[in-house]
């Protein structure tokens, strides 16, 4: 059986010359890091070593979830929010070909209708917000 880390499959530019927006980190760094690693949504990633996506919870990202994130243009393709929120990629995914259901996902995501929520990490809302975007601008999906 084939066996790729995610962090290799998603990590590998679509487009020649074209780096992802984050490094995949040290191995078994799957929670939020204070350090400057990924203080940059933009930045372009690093070589090194690949890691497994699993959120402090536990929860893994799908087979399914992996191929439709890399399916999506490497400018606007979450991999922070895939890191560390598993749950709304695979979400995403299941739900990505009916317009409404992921436009109400995205609402439901970005517009905070509870008062206790935290919030999201600046880096997992600015990949939200861009995927967002090319998603209501006909620029994927």
């Amino acid at each position: 059986m084939f066996r790729q880390s995610f962090f290799s499959m998603v990590s590998s530019p679509s487009i020649p010359g074209q780096m992802n927006r984050i490094s995949a980190g040290s191995p078994g760094n799957t929670s939020q890091n204070s350090g400057n690693s990924m203080s940059s949504a933009r930045e372009p990633a690093r070589t090194g070593p690949s890691t497994p996506v699993e959120a402090a919870s536990g929860e893994r990202l799908t087979v399914f979830a992996t191929r439709w994130l890399q399916s999506l243009p490497v400018p606007v393709r979450p991999v922070i929010t895939a890191r560390r929120h598993p749950h709304i990629i695979n979400r995403m995914a299941l739900t990505w070909g009916d317009h409404h259901a992921v436009a109400d996902y995205f609402d439901s995501l970005l517009i905070s209708s509870r008062p206790d929520r935290r919030g999201f990490a600046v880096e997992v809302l600015d990949e939200l917000v861009d995927l967002q975007q090319a998603f209501m601008d006909g620029r994927i999906g």
